[in-house]
């Protein structure tokens, strides 16, 4: 979890080229003359000065990046925060992002979200990685496929070593060479990473009150939820108590009151998230409007 918690944040904080964060400084690429070889374009030149790196997003293409995750990046409900919240896009850069967003974002974006922006062998490499991770945290692992994880990861590696400087490859680069080997050992990595007790360590330090009793006050705390808890089942199934509050997403059974009979299929149970907008259908939308109706409407199938 923290290793691709990091991993995450040295290949954004590289491409997005944040100052004191980033990997690629002066004297990685002073590096580059006296122990790379075939990295020539990448060498500081005579006058100081350091090309521009294929890694790297200039300003177009970052608020390209940003404005993408802010207009056609969407999760459903609860998957992972709102990553409106997490982008400062005067400074260009993620900022508040928790560790389970990184994994979401690494898995999830970060195997396409560089296919226009970046050169085609950077963007395998970054699009590797994020697929690795993602093969590695599958529900079911098999034989076969820890193999392939094995076969993969220096294969991985060795290119994003062709592609970044020196500076990028610490020890959190080199950790994943050995995570299908623990995977195999271990089992499925979801029964093993943290984030389940991270989030109860959330609930527990909501408990505290006085913080120089720690411990007491989560004791404290601790027994009066149980016991409301128990007491709870002496109210009747009508009162409204912590456990029985409605949910999220909860409609209560709401339907929408129309001044003449409307088929079911156009009375949905629910409630609007918001204020409503009205806009024109476009031709095609109006085509497949029409073939849903014709294909799903009990009441004009014998129209059809």
């Amino acid at each position: 979890m923290h290793v691709e918690n990091n991993f995450f944040e040295n290949i954004m904080n590289t491409i997005l080229n944040l100052q004191g964060k980033t990997k690629d400084n002066m004297k990685s690429r002073l590096d580059l003359a006296d122990i790379c070889s075939g990295r020539e374009n990448m060498e500081v030149s005579p006058d100081g000065r350091c090309p521009f790196p294929p890694w790297r997003l200039d300003a177009a293409k970052k608020e390209e990046f940003f404005e993408w995750i802010l207009d056609d990046v969407k999760f459903t409900d609860g998957y992972a925060s709102n990553l409106r919240n997490c982008i400062d896009y005067r400074e260009g850069k993620f900022t508040g992002m928790k560790s389970h967003d990184c994994h979401v974002v690494m898995q999830r974006l970060l195997p396409f979200a560089f296919e226009y922006l970046l050169e085609g062998d950077v963007h395998k490499a970054i699009a590797g990685v994020g697929s690795f991770f993602r093969d590695l945290c599958t529900r079911t692992l098999t034989v076969e496929g820890i193999d392939n994880l094995k076969a993969n990861i220096p294969v991985i590696l060795c290119d994003l070593e062709k592609i970044f400087s020196l500076s990028f490859f610490d020890v959190m680069e080199h950790l994943p060479i050995h995570l299908p080997r623990e995977a195999e050992l271990g089992g499925p990595v979801q029964y093993r990473w943290m984030y389940p007790f991270e989030r109860y360590m959330f609930h527990l330090k909501k408990k505290v009150k006085n913080l120089s009793k720690v411990e007491g006050s989560i004791v404290a705390q601790s027994l009066n939820e149980e016991a409301s808890q128990f007491a709870e089942y002496y109210f009747p199934s009508e009162v409204r108590t912590k456990s029985r509050r409605p949910g999220h997403h909860d409609d209560r059974n709401e339907r929408a009151i129309y001044p003449v009979v409307v088929p079911e299929l156009f009375s949905q149970v629910g409630r609007v998230s918001g204020k409503g907008k009205k806009r024109k259908l476009s031709q095609q939308e109006v085509s497949h409007l029409h073939t849903y109706i014709l294909t799903n409407c009990e009441d004009i199938a014998e129209f059809n």
